[in-house]
């Protein structure tokens, strides 16, 4: 029989956890954060359609959040029902590490990502191809980390491998079956969160804005007793969904998608979470958030709409969403569940039922056209002309803005450049220019390409050549990762850096207000970590 032994570690994000395995042994030590819900055979930051006290979240697929089980014979490491969330694992010295964030096990184990590696952003991206055919390597300095979506971890003691969740070949013979599997998942997981059970309880919180997703995620969840939502509005007034929040009965917490730059370096988790940090802005919500399990509409493109052409049951999709969002959640202490998810490898059941004959008055036709949000939507009595009309994003790609960072960012990142001017001056390769006035006209240059070849005649039909397809995603960040120019490449190296950084301060702060400073605290951010962890950043 296995048995858990935890090891806190207060200064750590609240929701941050990392199992340590060591081949023959019976112990699987859990490092965590303060927030994590730890018990005798199990810990998780998760909430899922079931008891809380009875921790069966390894037993079903519609688990939000990550866990650590005990079974006999073997322990279960739980990763989301989703693919915004993963975890992230190393094997080093006939030891085994696994996390729910990158940063943590990075910070572990002293690994660090390598400078001048250009690809990070498409190598986290591939995830849009489907849980089977996304790259699984990440490397780093001297070594390389594991990815794992959707499908469970198991340990039997002495490997570390791959099993597909349960819950997969379910079918729905109508519209009626389909939405009454998603308010009774999204109930029972409603009373998991808030039980009396937990240490920390959650309380829910939706999203909601003029698109089809968010506004039928919303409808669904004001049936069931949700009252609060969150709601952004680009600067010109564009996706505010203020007025269905109100029909709704929901109050609205309502922010610009710009007010993340007026805070204090608040891109670094986004960006080391996937190179691309296209939900930063949902850090303008951070007092609101925590202690949460926000809902969100993510995923709704592939599984809603008409005609959808991703109905392998692969989970693949069509941009990355709801991906860069995992390491600031971790820290600021919420859940994130997009319900959108719940029966995905089911994807050709669902669009059978958007295009059967019971659905035809609520086929509006056109390119933007989800008949289940909005039979749900126009049921739970929202106008048809309010909601639906067109698409709108608010997404903040990083990556691909002329405004780029924060200023903060902005002032760090080009001083990190260069301090790293020598890493490309060994491989004698020329270093990325820090000139933010040469590299704002460039990215210009290559949107307005991207957009002018996009509305050319016919061009779409041959968007399928890498090249072009580059380009087309210049224009529209909808298609998947974008081409990057200079600077722009080598984000996630500078933002784990800084992210590590602030696991470091976190522990000096927590140390100088109990004992001593550290002025000498090691600059691996490993001092104070176990050897037995601390051991893997010696690795060759």
């Amino acid at each position: 029989m296995f048995r858990i032994r935890y090891e806190a570690r207060p200064h750590w994000p609240r929701l941050a956890w990392l199992a340590e395995f060591r081949t023959g042994c019976r112990t699987v030590t859990i490092h965590h954060g303060p927030w994590v819900e730890c018990q005798d055979d199990w810990c998780c930051e998760a909430t899922w359609p079931g008891p809380f006290a009875e921790g069966d979240f390894d037993r079903t697929d519609l688990v939000a959040g990550t866990g650590v089980r005990l079974r006999r014979g073997h322990v279960a490491l739980v990763a989301a029902g989703n693919t915004v969330d993963r975890l992230q694992w190393v094997r080093c010295r006939g030891r085994w590490l696994v996390s729910n964030s990158l940063v943590c096990l990075l910070h572990a184990t002293g690994l660090r990502p390598i400078i001048t590696w250009p690809h990070y952003p498409h190598r986290f991206n591939t995830i849009i191809r489907g849980i089977r055919r996304y790259e699984r390597k990440l490397p780093v300095a001297g070594d390389q980390i594991y990815l794992n979506y959707f499908d469970n971890l198991h340990w039997d003691g002495t490997e570390l491998h791959a099993v597909e969740k349960p819950g997969a070949g379910r079918t729905f013979a109508c519209f009626v079956a389909y939405r009454d599997f998603l308010s009774g998942s999204l109930a029972a997981i409603l009373e998991n969160a808030g039980s009396p059970a937990r240490l920390h309880a959650l309380t829910p919180l939706s999203t909601i804005s003029t698109g089809y997703d968010s506004t039928c995620v919303s409808a669904l969840l004001r049936d069931l007793g949700v009252t609060r939502a969150l709601s952004l509005r680009t600067p010109n007034g564009r996706d505010d969904g203020q007025q269905l929040s109100r029909l709704l009965g929901m109050e609205a917490t309502t922010a610009r998608n710009t007010d993340w730059r007026h805070l204090e370096l608040p891109e670094a988790a986004f960006l080391a979470a996937n190179a691309i940090g296209s939900d930063v802005q949902i850090a303008a919500f951070s007092e609101s958030l925590a202690g949460s399990v926000l809902f969100t509409g993510h995923y709704g493109d592939p599984m809603w709409d008409r005609d959808t052409p991703h109905t392998r049951g692969e989970i693949t999709r069509t941009d990355v969403a709801g991906m860069s969002m995992t390491e600031y959640r971790l820290h600021a202490g919420f859940l994130h569940c997009p319900p959108a998810y719940f029966a995905a490898r089911s994807a050709p059941a669902i669009k059978a039922i958007s295009n059967s004959p019971e659905m035809r008055p609520w086929d509006v036709g056109g390119d933007y056209n989800r008949p289940i949000c909005r039979r749900i939507a126009e049921e739970a009595g929202l106008p048809r002309e309010l909601f639906g009309t067109r698409k709108s994003y608010t997404a903040q790609w990083l990556t691909t803005s002329p405004a780029f960072l924060s200023a903060s960012g902005r002032r760090l990142y080009a001083d990190w450049l260069a301090r790293h001017r020598s890493a490309w001056l060994r491989q004698a390769r020329i270093p990325p220019t820090c000139n933010a006035q040469w590299d704002r006209a460039r990215q210009r240059a290559l949107l307005a390409s991207g957009r002018a070849v996009g509305r050319l005649p016919g061009v779409h039909r041959a968007r399928h050549l890498p090249p072009l397809a580059a380009l087309l995603r210049a224009g529209d960040w909808r298609g998947g990762v974008p081409p990057l120019l200079g600077m722009r490449r080598h984000l996630f190296p500078w933002a784990m850096h800084e992210t590590i950084k602030a696991y470091r301060d976190r522990a000096i702060s927590k140390e100088q207000r109990s004992s001593h400073a550290s002025s000498q605290y090691s600059d691996d951010a490993t001092k104070e970590l176990p050897t037995s962890i601390r051991a893997c950043s010696s690795k060759s």
